[in-house]
């Protein structure tokens, strides 16, 4: 009985481990290729060392005609205002607190990503 309760730690030992070494869905740095209903973009953001970070949403494909924008999440729970860049592009950074979470948007009304 002892083994096999030893057995079963270990595993879930291991399970526990291997569970804190994968990325969140939705967390900074978490730079993915997202479809919409007007296209594909990649959406990407990661912290500065020193405090900070950025996000920006690119297209990559699709027929969307509007604007591209970014924002950050902190861990405050601020959100920096949304950053709208061109139909190409949209890029968002500061250095006002622990940056959680890249804000992404397609077009002026896509659905919000985050990254």
């Amino acid at each position: 009985m002892r083994r096999g309760l030893t057995v079963v730690i270990s595993v879930a030992a291991v399970v526990v481990s291997t569970i804190s070494f994968v990325a969140p869905a939705q967390a900074v740095g978490n730079n993915r290729t997202v479809s919409r209903g007007c296209g594909k973009n990649y959406v990407s953001s990661s912290r500065y060392s020193e405090g900070g970070g950025w996000a920006q949403t690119q297209k990559q494909s699709g027929d969307c005609k509007g604007r591209l924008s970014a924002a950050l999440q902190l861990s405050s729970g601020y959100r920096t205002p949304r950053v709208y860049g061109s139909n190409l592009s949209a890029f968002d950074s500061t250095d006002l607190g622990v940056v959680v979470n890249g804000l992404h948007w397609g077009c002026d009304n896509c659905d919000l990503t985050t990254s």
